[in-house]
């Protein structure tokens, strides 16, 4: 996870998923994020540094939605990194994150208010989206490093992603790393990974979050961004569409 590491520079979304604090989110958005992460890269150097030179895990996987907004930069930094772009409709996207947030400003503050959430989540990724388009229409030679994902998919029959993700960058899945994936998906490891029934369900609404379905078909941002991705701008929870 980036996010913490970024934060030790002060340029990272961390402190507005945990604390409510809009204003440095939006001063956040309009910073250039190359200076954290060269911070990020000399962190991981420093971790790598104590990894045997003959260890065959050679590459890193990491993950936060923040690099969705400076993505230029990401492959200004790491050239070659390889980029796995987890596709969903907006109208799914934004109170899944408005459910993040407030479970999180409720752990630090008495007053929580859902609409509020929602309305700062809506107004971000009105932002990061055509961004995040425009990298990768200047990076079209960078094609072939970064592969679409989603989120329906993923839940149907995450296994198959898996498969397409590797077979995408040349990787080999083999038939061990496939059992074991498939053990956890059923929760047989023995470790209780992977096991639905010990965990609660994420329940989350759109009305909750204040957006109405015409604010949402009136974005251009996330219209487009449907468009690109063939996504239907309609509300559906991750817990209907698994397989």
């Amino acid at each position: 996870e980036c996010m913490p590491i970024l934060a030790f520079q002060a340029m990272s979304l961390h402190y507005n998923t945990l604390f409510k604090v809009p204003s440095y989110q939006r001063w956040l958005m309009e910073q250039k994020q190359y200076p954290a992460l060269l911070f990020h890269k000399k962190y991981l150097q420093v971790l790598q540094s104590g990894r045997h030179p003959q260890s065959e895990k050679k590459t890193w996987l990491l993950k936060t939605p923040w690099h969705m907004n400076h993505l230029e930069e990401i492959w200004e930094l790491y050239p070659r990194a390889k980029i796995i772009m987890p596709v969903r409709s907006p109208v799914g996207l934004i109170p899944s994150l408005g459910s993040l947030h407030a479970r999180f400003y409720g752990i630090v503050s008495d007053e929580v208010d859902p609409k509020d959430i929602g309305r700062f989540q809506f107004w971000q990724w009105n932002k990061i989206f055509p961004r995040f388009a425009q990298a990768r229409s200047l990076n079209k030679d960078k094609s072939n490093q970064i592969v679409d994902v989603h989120f329906e998919n993923l839940l149907q029959d995450p296994l198959e992603v898996v498969q397409t993700v590797y077979s995408f960058f040349g990787w080999n899945l083999s038939d061990k790393v496939k059992t074991k994936m498939q053990a956890y998906l059923e929760g047989t490891l023995g470790d209780g990974s992977g096991d639905k029934s010990k965990k609660k369900k994420h329940d989350y609404k759109p009305e909750w979050f204040g957006i109405s379905e015409e604010e949402y078909a009136e974005s251009k941002a996330f219209l487009e961004y449907c468009k690109e991705y063939n996504l239907e701008m309609m509300f559906r929870h991750s817990e209907d569409m698994e397989g």
